[in-house]
Formats: structure tokens, sequence, C-alpha cells
């Protein structure tokens, strides 16, 4: 099994492209792991229901580019 660490960033953005927070998972290792949004934007204040996307970037490449739905 390889130990080796990654970092993974998730940045969301609202609907008009503006982001809204960006999350830090340090010392990673390869396989499933979890980093939890909740619903705060970089303020401390929660955001409104609706749709958001994200981007997983894992060790300074992108990985992913996905949308999801915020309900309250």
């Amino acid at each position: 099994m390889d130990k080796k660490e990654e970092k993974a960033i998730i940045e969301i953005y609202n609907i008009k492209g503006q982001k809204v927070k960006k999350l830090v998972g340090n010392k990673l290792l390869k396989g499933w792991n979890s980093i939890v949004w909740d619903g705060k934007d970089k303020n401390g204040k929660f955001v409104n229901s609706g749709i958001y996307f994200y981007k997983l970037t894992v060790n300074g490449k992108t990985k992913a580019m996905k949308k999801c739905l915020l309900l309250k």
C-alpha cells in the first residue's frame, strides 16, 4: 500500500462563479477521504440553498469540477 501523503483542496463557487469557500485537507493518504463543507462562506455566514460548483485539486492538479445542490 502506498503511504504517500497528498494535499487536497476543494474550492466551492456559487452560480455566478464567485468563490464561496476554500477547504484544505492536508496529509491525506491515497484511498477514501472526506472533507466536509459546513454550508458557510469564507466569512462564516451560512449560504443560501441553491446550485454550487466545486473543484477538487490534488497536489496542484485539478481532478474534478462538479456541481452540487445545497438544500436547507
